[in-house]
């Protein structure tokens, strides 16, 4: 009788094609299959932190805006309806500069306010506040405006201004004082507010010598004769590959909606957006960069593959295969070397756990002592 498996396996190919393509698959298609699901999720990731950031960025300078108007404009009521216990003749009282004044020792502080005309007194109305960004001997100003009447139908005019970089700068920036751009890595190389009627940049924040005077003439990297329209993306977060001085880039805009209108503008809002741009470069190689823990296990999984070749030839060995001497020493030599190799992956493995709750048990101890250290400032207070 004969066997069919041994009918079988001549006419199968040779054990060593086999092995070859049984290992060659074994090999690439989990490391393939991870690395698209790798590369994905890494790039769904930077995008969203990337909008988020943008998005915190965009209340932050929002708010921050909309509280200095308000503060301008009681600083305006302040002024012309003095408190009782101050003198209200104009001497006295001090120029309207000193009622504004009043805020925070990190850069948001008025200057050069001017109310007109100077000795007027009584109650507002149809007082309104615009603001606009000028200018001037290489500084940019963030100015407010506010123009209205008197009860007496006398006309009344307010300005002041505040350095606009020492406005933004302490929202976007990661560095502390005296750091370099070297010891601290920022998630944008370069940050642009810019108006989204006319793309006119405001303020820009940059990692490299690139300096961008307005967005209306950015072309786009997949269509080069196009050109980046901010009014249509304005409207709500987007992002988009551009070509900049011949690199490509990464552009994410988030909107920034002020409640204040700009000078000149009809409209009741402005609005300003703000776009991170990240080198497509850097951008490439954050998500496709892979940790050193699935390195070392791939090394090891690619050792013990290699070395588990005679013993998938031994398992799909043929009646045309033979095995001579020297193989049989090299299965020998691979079993002692895998049984190294998986002593040293337990160890590692091992090492890895310990190392990580130690870590942890450090970080827990660290933020229990903290806030005992907060709850006792608190009670003392």
């Amino acid at each position: 009788m004969v066997n069919p498996l041994a009918a079988i396996k001549n006419y199968t190919p040779s054990a060593r094609v086999r092995v070859f393509v049984i290992s060659v698959t074994v090999l690439v298609a989990p490391l393939f299959i991870y690395f698209s699901l790798h590369v994905t999720n890494r790039i769904r990731y930077f995008n969203d932190r990337n909008f988020r950031q943008l998005g915190n960025f965009s209340v932050q300078i929002s708010s921050r805006i909309d509280n200095l108007g308000t503060a301008f404009d009681n600083a305006v009521d302040r002024f012309l309806n003095p408190p009782a216990d101050q003198p209200s003749s104009k001497e006295d009282r001090g120029e309207f500069q000193k009622y504004l004044e009043i805020l925070k020792t990190d850069g948001t502080v008025f200057s050069e306010g001017h109310i007109t005309p100077p000795d007027v007194a009584g109650k507002k109305t149809d007082f309104k506040v615009s603001i606009d960004v000028t200018t001037q001997n290489s500084t940019s100003w963030l100015t407010f405006e506010g123009n209205g009447k008197l009860k007496n139908a006398a006309s009344l005019n307010a300005s002041a201004q505040i350095d606009f970089q020492n406005l933004i700068l302490p929202i976007l920036s990661k560095r502390e004082p005296g750091q370099s751009k070297t010891e601290v890595q920022e998630d944008f190389d370069h940050i642009v507010i810019a108006r989204a009627d006319n793309g006119r940049t405001l303020f820009q924040y940059t990692n490299t010598d690139l300096n961008l005077t307005s967005l209306e003439h950015v072309h786009l990297a997949d269509a080069p004769d196009k050109t980046l329209d901010l009014k249509t993306r304005s409207q709500t977060t987007d992002s988009v590959d551009v070509t900049i001085a011949g690199t490509r880039y990464k552009l994410y805009v988030q909107p920034i909606e002020i409640s204040l209108p700009s000078k000149g503008v009809q409209d009741q809002k402005t609005l300003w957006v703000i776009c991170g741009l990240v080198d497509a470069s850097r951008f490439r190689y954050q998500t496709w960069a892979i940790s050193y823990t699935v390195l070392i296990v791939s090394g090891f999984a690619a050792g013990l593959l290699l070395l588990s070749w005679f013993f998938l030839k031994l398992l799909f060995i043929g009646p045309k295969d033979r095995v001579r001497p020297a193989e049989t020493l090299t299965l020998a030599g691979s079993i002692v070397i895998a049984g190294f190799l998986l002593t040293m992956f337990v160890l590692f493995g091992l090492s890895y756990t310990n190392t990580e709750k130690m870590l942890d048990t450090q970080l827990d101890e660290c933020a229990r002592l903290e806030s005992k250290r907060c709850s006792v400032g608190v009670r003392c207070l």
